[in-house]
């Protein structure tokens, strides 16, 4: 696995392979015969990482067309270079949009680097500026991110594990709510440990998906599609609840 976005700090462990692939004893190079505004006859890593974040659209969306074209032909040290080059960007999204919690930034930086990965693989590299395609397709999902955080704390009460027998204003617990959920079929076993331990006990996606024998990727989509169906049923409820209360 090229980038472990499982790892608790995502983008910690991009840096150090960045900084391996660039530091090496033979870091790769890039040849440059017919690109237009470098007069080199070939860049290395380091210096291809540079132009991609310092350089002009036009130098650095043909760089971005021959890098890409060797990360999609399974050269993965490209694959590291790209997304490296978009690492500061990647930080200050991950700021400026993924407003979660402290111990769930790793979870923002891991479904952002997944994102990016995505985005390399399809983006059509014949348009104009990639580099801000790619960062919006990450900071697309750091926003996303964040919205959902700011739903889940309207929506679950934060779980104190010494106080989780203590009822709320209508006797039901989030535990109470996720238990009754999968009784009624609407959330499988696995959908609710991934919501009750990431959401209630503010485990990491990575650390909870490693532990239930999941990819990240897979974990991350079952609970977003878990959460859905739950945040829709209790919304379904308590619209029936209203009716049965108005004259």
């Amino acid at each position: 696995m090229l980038l472990d976005v499982s790892s608790d700090q995502p983008f910690s462990a991009l840096q150090r392979s960045v900084e391996l692939v660039i530091s090496g004893a033979a870091p790769p190079v890039l040849p440059m015969a017919d690109l237009p505004g470098v007069e080199a006859e070939e860049l290395a890593a380091g210096q291809v990482v540079t132009l991609l974040r310092r350089g002009s659209v036009e130098v650095a969306d043909a760089l971005w067309r021959r890098v890409l074209a060797r990360s999609r032909a399974g050269q993965t040290v490209w694959t590291v270079v790209a997304a490296g080059a978009m690492l500061p960007r990647l930080v200050s999204a991950c700021s400026r949009f993924g407003r979660v919690p402290n111990d769930h930034i790793a979870d923002v930086e891991a479904e952002m680097l997944a994102a990016l990965l995505e985005q390399m693989r399809s983006v059509d590299t014949s348009g104009t500026d990639v580099g801000s395609q790619l960062w919006h397709a990450a900071a697309n999902t750091a926003y996303r991110c964040g919205y959902h955080a700011q739903q889940n704390r309207r929506r679950l009460t934060p779980w104190d594990p010494l106080e989780r027998e203590t009822p709320h204003h209508d006797g039901r617990g989030p535990v109470t709510v996720l238990a009754e959920a999968i009784t009624q079929g609407l959330l499988t076993r696995t959908e609710a440990d991934l919501i009750a331990r990431t959401r209630l006990e503010s485990q990491t996606l990575g650390q909870v998906a490693a532990d239930l024998g999941l990819a990240y990727i897979t974990a991350r989509r079952r609970r977003h599609a878990a959460e859905a169906r739950l945040a829709h049923a209790l919304e379904e409820k308590s619209a029936d609840a209203v009716s049965a209360t108005t004259p």
